[in-house]
């Protein structure tokens, strides 16, 4: 009978039959990354040092510590389940300082089918622009990250471009760039008067009483009737604001005398003719407002 010394204890890493230490062996089973050991074909986490450059967890999830580059000629982000939303968020989620967390995302496939395109920041208003499929596929603009609840502007299929405010009717220019309580948006122009004009779709009638009349500062075209029968003279226009541009017209068949410099400061109105000047139903005058009277731009006499 034969007698065996036993055998004593091995591991992996001592046989001869193999350079790899035992360290790097054990990387196939603690569940650690063997950078230097393998290559796991195309599906390679580039050397993070010591992080890798791509993560992906069991979800899913696919976190990358540097650029994607594209190779293709397009980024396509979709999603497998048809109807559900697509989001594309190009984030900075800096939470030590909130100035810096700014937002910016790409969305499809939401309520109706609306493409969106947000701007958000945590200490800001934010604003969307996009396709409104609810609302006969208009292009609009607006305040929030929903389509059709406070848009500023719509744009139609026909091209046709629609301003909107919850504040007023009107859109000002300011060429000194102070503040505007009661228009969408402000500019700076370089001009040398603070010229404002207000966007209207119709004319509105005013009846010219004891050779005045009072417009708003939203007022634009204006059509003057006779106080009585056809025939009427103005003297002042009172209201309106430093800067604001109005076109008068007056009734078929109607003539009305524009009187030179009768009125009453700042109401008078001015022409560089010195002179008093008709209107009827086949001509059109501007007049802009200035600080001390109405000055006549133009006329068709």
């Amino acid at each position: 009978m034969h007698t065996h010394a036993v055998v004593a204890a091995h591991t992996i890493a001592s046989h001869s039959d193999t350079s790899a230490t035992g360290a790097e062996l054990n990387t196939l089973t603690n569940n650690s990354i063997g950078d230097a050991l393998h290559r796991h074909s195309e599906l390679v986490a580039s050397d993070g040092s010591p992080d890798p450059a791509l993560t992906m967890n069991a979800a899913g999830n696919a976190e990358f510590e540097g650029q994607i580059l594209v190779k293709a000629n397009s980024l396509a982000v979709a999603n497998s389940a048809p109807g559900l939303n697509v989001v594309l968020l190009v984030e900075n989620p800096d939470t030590t300082d909130p100035a810096s967390r700014a937002v910016m995302q790409v969305q499809t496939g939401t309520t109706g089918g609306d493409c969106v395109v947000s701007y958000r920041h945590v200490t800001a208003q934010s604003y969307s622009h996009g396709m409104d499929r609810s609302d006969s596929d208009k292009f609009v603009m607006c305040r929030g990250l929903v389509l059709g609840v406070d848009n500023f502007l719509e744009v139609n299929a026909s091209g046709d471009i629609s301003l909107n405010s919850s504040v007023a009717d009107a859109l000002f220019i300011d060429e000194d760039g102070s503040s505007e309580t009661n228009g969408l948006a402000t500019w700076n122009i370089p001009v040398e008067f603070k010229a404002g004009f207000a966007i209207e779709n119709t004319a509105r009638n005013i009846t010219i009483s004891g050779g005045e009349i009072t417009v708003n500062d939203e007022d634009q075209f204006i059509n003057l009737s006779a106080q009585s029968g056809t025939t009427d003279d103005l003297d002042d226009i009172n209201g309106g604001r430093v800067g604001q541009i109005i076109f008068l017209s007056c009734d078929l068949g109607d003539v009305i005398t524009l009187k030179f410099n009768t009125g009453e400061a700042p109401n008078a109105l001015l022409n560089n003719r010195s002179a008093d000047n008709n209107l009827n139903a086949l001509t059109v005058a501007a007049y802009i407002k200035a600080a001390g009277a109405w000055s006549q731009l133009w006329d068709q006499a």
